[in-house]
């Protein structure tokens, strides 16, 4: 198990949540440019540096996938960034 978080859903916990903070996938910040590893730390950029709050979906508003993977090179080419 890579985290202790907890979930009323077995299924949820298993699928989704691991597949939404456990896998690199690489958004790049269409505001700035900024390229962020998951959703978490791509939505935490966008509502503390670019003070977007209340979007529901704002990896799709505000950000582009550029695919990637696990240690896999997206072919973007561009300097990533983890701020947060």
């Amino acid at each position: 198990m890579l985290c202790d978080r907890l979930f009323k859903s077995v299924e949820y916990g298993r699928q989704q949540h691991f597949v939404t903070a456990h896998t690199v996938e690489m958004i790049s910040c269409r505001i700035c440019g900024r390229v962020y590893p998951n959703v978490f730390s791509f939505r935490t950029h966008v509502n503390k540096t670019h003070k977007v709050v209340g979007v529901k979906d704002v990896v799709n508003v505000y950000g582009v996938r550029r695919g990637g993977g696990a240690g896999g090179d997206d072919g973007g080419g561009a300097e990533e960034s983890y701020d947060s």
